[in-house]
């Protein structure tokens, strides 16, 4: 690119936040304001829990997880849901890199990239993808994978349409995703025996990474760790409003 063409797509198209969307110079990909926001994981303390990466109080480990480590840089709330909503939705397509660049950043501080062979990402069906133009996981795989060198590649396909996951409880979304996802049958040696970084948009219940991390622990991976843009925290019920 030259430097005339970067001067130039800068003005028509400058540097936002990736969270609240305000102009930015040339650099940085969230502004002092939404700096706080951002999850950090520090050595030696327990304030986020080093499985799942929800804080503790938020913690959505259960005995059914799949995967080893899950990662994500934001909670799934405010400026942030709306950030991710127009990536996922409006064709904010711009959105991918700086969402990637923060993924790294965590990924970094888990220790999570040494020793992963490739990055994979949660497929959608055909009719969801045909009409939305685009996968959003598979978008962040690869600014992922651009910006760190490791290979991106296509592993899994779901096998059948289902009903939209954002707008089901926990129980449905695990039964909603049972025996979804498979290999491509090219693909099973890029599997067996191999470190996989599995990426998604958001990480709710994690019954969507968790179906597609136990399928390629079937077909022979040998640690699979997830990641994602941002996670919402669970939400909990309270009894006096449910009696």
């Amino acid at each position: 690119m030259t430097a005339l063409r970067e001067r130039m797509i800068r003005i028509f198209y400058p540097n936002r936040c990736v969270i609240c969307d305000r102009a930015l110079p040339p650099g940085p990909v969230v502004c002092e304001d939404c700096t706080p926001k951002l999850l950090t994981y520090p050595k030696g303390r327990k304030a986020v829990c080093p499985i799942c990466g929800f804080k503790e109080k938020d913690c959505t480990c259960g005995k059914w997880r799949y995967y080893d480590r899950s990662v994500f840089p934001v909670y799934f709330e405010g400026d942030m849901r709306r950030s991710v909503h127009a990536f996922k939705f409006n064709g904010r397509l711009d959105k991918a890199k700086p969402l990637a660049a923060l993924i790294i950043d965590v990924l970094h501080q888990r220790d999570m990239l040494p020793g992963i062979d490739c990055i994979t990402y949660v497929p959608m069906g055909k009719n969801r993808l045909r009409k939305r133009g685009y996968n959003q996981a598979q978008q962040l795989a690869h600014a992922i994978g651009k910006e760190t060198g490791l290979p991106v590649d296509d592993l899994l396909y779901k096998c059948q349409d289902t009903p939209s996951q954002h707008d089901q409880n926990a129980i449905r979304r695990q039964g909603n995703l049972l025996g979804v996802y498979e290999p491509y049958p090219d693909k099973l040696d890029a599997i067996n025996g191999k470190r996989i970084l599995l990426t998604d948009d958001i990480i709710t219940t994690g019954a969507t990474l968790n179906e597609a991390a136990k399928t390629l622990l079937i077909f022979g991976a040998k640690t699979v760790y997830v990641c994602a843009a941002a996670g919402r925290r669970r939400q909990i019920q309270n009894p006096k409003a449910s009696s």
